[in-house]
């Protein structure tokens, strides 16, 4: 079946698929801070993006320290791996070590 055989079918499965993303997009760029009641002024100067800032400042220490002595342990031991899961890995550790970070500030706040 191509999308010319049932083209009200297509258009409705285009639309499931792009609405959310469309209507997000919407109100990022078209809603105005100032008519919602409850938003900050400024929502950097919070406390929660300044946790997120030390959090990921934090974190891409870590991440400088294990790329660099994973890369030296990778090439001493000629390990051979997926670049993929090599990434995804970096990847993983990266978010845990930013999730991590974030929930001690917040809770050493507390």
């Amino acid at each position: 079946m191509t999308p010319t055989e049932r083209p009200i079918l297509a258009f409705a499965l285009v639309m499931v698929g792009t609405f959310p993303v469309a209507t997000a997009l919407g109100w990022v760029l078209f809603v105005d801070r100032a008519t919602l009641s409850e938003a900050l002024e400024n929502p950097d100067d919070s406390v929660e993006s300044f946790w997120y800032h030390k959090a990921a400042s934090g974190a891409f220490h870590d991440l400088l320290i294990i790329g660099g002595l994973g890369a030296a342990g990778f090439s001493l031991l000629q390990i051979e791996a997926s670049v993929g899961l090599v990434l995804a890995g970096v990847l993983l550790f990266t978010m845990l070590d930013v999730a991590a970070r974030y929930l001690w500030l917040k809770k050493s706040a507390t």
